[in-house]
């Protein structure tokens, strides 16, 4: 339990605790971005000290903080890849901008961060391990595949992928197999979500794109994920991928919604401001 005078109280806070039968349990934080953001790019030694603190009081002594931002579908599978550590306060932060990833496995008493405006959090478990991951939607869709967008004579839909993993969750079901475990006894859930949020159909710029991207996501994965209006349930779009490739389970839950005080989307008008999203899995 966290005491009410530690650093987080200061901030609005969302929390999933979860305890799992096969004997590993973690605790998953969104804490918002009042009164200050929580946007990494700003990494001056007040913005460490703080986030320091907050780290502290959750328990954390190793956090890992893989550069998200590009979205590439990618989860790093050796630790060492993180190789720039920076002490914050008993803190030891792991990253590696030059090593860009969306996620990684957690060893007990570790932690997952990143800032995030609306993307979710993705936590697999299964055979005795933990993956913590970001999830935007291009994250969960390849964008340049969709760029690419075909229709042939019979109608199918069609497009060369370009990355290596159609999303993270490909990504993720990989790392699991090539661990040998299979993904029917994998659980995996997508938390800390702007649901909905909102591809314009009715501006020029857009309207090309977001149009394939919705004929995509309905072809491959169903209705109700983008609908015609463009409001995108992200939660969704993860929960059927990993439903299609065959995790045992998959699920999500605590979706942000406008008013709850937490940053949603890329404001350009606070162009950094940012929630602080934390995985920590327990020792």
């Amino acid at each position: 339990m966290l005491s009410t005078t530690a650093a987080v109280a200061e901030y609005p806070m969302l929390e999933k605790q979860v305890l799992r039968r096969s004997g590993i349990s973690y605790a998953a934080y969104c804490i918002g971005p009042d009164p200050e953001t929580w946007s990494f790019r700003l990494g001056d030694s007040t913005f460490r000290q703080r986030l320091g603190k907050v780290l502290h009081d959750l328990g954390v002594t190793h956090a890992y903080a893989p550069k998200c931002s590009l979205m590439n579908a990618r989860i790093l599978r050796t630790r060492f890849k993180l190789s720039n550590r920076r002490a914050l306060e008993n803190i030891i932060l792991h990253s590696n901008p030059s090593e860009p990833a969306e996620g990684l496995s957690l060893q007990p008493g570790n932690a997952f961060i990143m800032d995030s405006a609306g993307c979710g959090l993705i936590v697999a478990e299964g055979g005795g391990h933990l993956l913590a991951a970001h999830a935007g939607t291009a994250s969960l869709v390849d964008f340049g595949r969709v760029e690419n967008l075909r229709k042939n004579s019979n109608g199918t839909v069609y497009g060369k992928r370009t990355r290596r993993h159609e999303s993270v969750v490909h990504a993720i079901a990989a790392w699991f197999i090539h661990n040998d475990i299979p993904l029917a006894k994998v659980r995996i859930q997508t938390f800390f979500y702007y649901d909905p949020l909102h591809y314009a159909f009715n501006r020029k710029e857009y309207v090309d794109f977001n149009e394939k991207l919705y004929l995509d996501v309905h072809e491959r994965l169903g209705p109700g994920i983008l609908k015609p209006e463009g409001q995108l349930n992200l939660g969704l779009l993860a929960t059927r991928i990993a439903n299609k490739l065959g995790f045992g389970q998959a699920g999500h839950d605590a979706p942000l919604r406008v008013g709850c005080g937490f940053a949603l989307t890329r404001d350009d008008s606070i162009p950094n401001r940012r929630n602080l999203t934390v995985l920590v899995r327990d020792a």
